[in-house]
């Protein structure tokens, strides 16, 4: 007889030494806990123990803090966001149970969970926050502890259920963006659209433009589009892709021949659901910018293939005559730009006939390709026929990933399993380039070899060592 079990969440917390500065106050140091069924003696011995060890692990090191902690049945991770503020996760690990002489043995599967993973899977949880609520610090200075609490408890209680631990892998560690490559003249022809809408609405402060979910144009910072992709990606596009979950702007729909010939309609992701005067509407405050300010709303506006995101003041993200405006100028000028975007996608080159399982990623702008898609892969639509890697290759190709952190800037870690695949990962400089292959009586040259000549094959354009 034998049985298994999976990675689970725990607990997910908030706290801040800041707060309960004596013996009488100390439970105020706790901010947010989930799960919140859990006995308060409980919550407070789990922000104890971890105040305990940051304190030892400060000792040692002033510039580096705890970030994980092994136990035999558990791995908890701990990230501080902001001075005074601490986040910590912890996950049961997975184990399996078997019967031997009569007696039940279980063996804690520890190598199946990676904190590089789950560091960034905590990180994430920031970030997200973050971009819709601000500072932690921010929020305490305007409405103070209590204030932070509402806001952390409405914002969490919807988004920790969300996190997927089982299913974390390097496309999490990674948070990369996929890219669309373009000619000059049709970068050029979107740069101009977007130009000249922030040039008519003076309220536009920023713009993100984005084809087929991949990233064309961004005027936000890196760690800014970072988060706002990833919110894309995992909330906003997968409820687009679910039958009847957008209704266009048009009031009457052709049909027939003439709707295949009809231009499409565009509409609103993120905003009023309709231009009627009552509609409700549903754009979300965000926090970007250098310092994080107020008073910005987010408007996603899709056609076609084409989503235009705008960050918008507060004032007009409460006018219908902003939205009539707006949606006006996007139909007459995207119908143009998703057409050339689409012409190009249509000419691109097909994918070679020799599948290659690879995934590269380069650290300075952040930029991810796969040709593989995952349990937790997120963006756009992956290809028709494009392979599927478990969660076992996974694994391999995060062992890999975190090899490279003992490497110089160059280096190459080439691994076999023992169903004869093959892991090779390569390191230049900020670029990582993962590849798994199949190879059965193939030595290690031989791997490298053809690691090689599908590395030239797939990315003639970029050097690597």
């Amino acid at each position: 007889w034998r049985s298994s079990s999976i990675e689970m969440l725990r607990s997910f917390f908030i706290y801040s030494p800041q707060f309960g500065v004596n013996e009488e106050t100390e439970h105020e140091k706790l901010l947010y806990f989930y799960p919140a069924d859990f006995d308060n003696d409980d919550k407070m011995n789990h922000v104890g123990l971890s105040e305990a060890l940051v304190k030892y692990t400060l000792s040692f090191s002033k510039d580096r803090p705890i970030e994980a902690l092994h136990t035999q049945k558990s791995r908890r991770v701990y990230f501080s966001p902001e001075p005074d503020f601490w986040m910590s996760m912890i996950i049961d690990l997975p184990f399996t149970q078997k019967i031997k002489d009569g007696k039940t043995i279980t063996e804690y599967q520890e190598e199946d969970i990676h904190d590089h993973v789950l560091d960034a899977l905590l990180k994430e949880a920031y970030r997200m926050y973050k971009l819709f609520n601000g500072p932690f610090a921010q929020t305490v200075a305007r409405t103070g502890r209590g204030g932070l609490m509402q806001t952390l408890e409405l914002f969490y209680n919807k988004y920790v259920p969300t996190i997927e631990v089982t299913n974390a892998d390097l496309f999490d560690t990674f948070q990369g963006i996929h890219f669309l490559p373009l000619d000059k003249r049709v970068y050029l022809r979107v740069q101009s659209f977007l130009n000249l809408l922030e040039e008519t609405f003076a309220c536009v402060r920023y713009t993100v433009f984005l084809y087929q979910e991949c990233l064309v144009w961004s005027g936000l910072e890196q760690d800014d589009m970072r988060v706002l992709y990833r919110h894309l990606t995992s909330t906003v596009f997968p409820h687009l892709r679910s039958p009847a979950a957008t209704t266009p702007l048009s009031a009457t729909r052709p049909l027939g021949a003439a709707a295949a010939a009809a231009p499409p309609t565009g509409y609103f992701l993120v905003g009023p659901e309709s231009l009627a005067d009552d509609a409700p509407c549903n754009t979300q405050p965000v926090f970007v910018g250098g310092d994080a300010a107020r008073d910005h709303h987010l408007v996603v506006f899709q056609l076609g293939g084409a989503t235009c995101c705008l960050i918008v003041d507060a004032a007009a993200a409460r006018n219908m005559l902003f939205y009539r405006d707006l949606a006006k100028f996007a139909q007459s000028h995207m119908e143009a730009v998703d057409a050339q975007l689409l012409d190009q996608v249509r000419r691109a080159p097909g994918a070679a006939q020799e599948v290659l399982r690879f995934i590269y990623f380069n650290q300075m702008n952040i930029a991810v390709k796969a040709g593989f898609t995952s349990a937790s892969r997120r963006g756009p639509t992956p290809p028709a026929g494009l392979p599927f890697v478990g969660a076992d290759v996974m694994r391999y190709m995060a062992d890999t990933h975190a090899d490279f952190a003992s490497l110089a800037s160059y280096g190459e870690v080439i691994m076999k399993l023992s169903n004869d695949y093959w892991v090779v990962g390569h390191k230049s400089e900020h670029r990582e380039f993962l590849v798994v292959l199949l190879n059965k009586h193939g030595s290690i040259v031989d791997v490298h070899d053809e690691v090689r000549r599908q590395t030239m094959q797939q990315f003639s354009n970029i050097f690597f060592l």
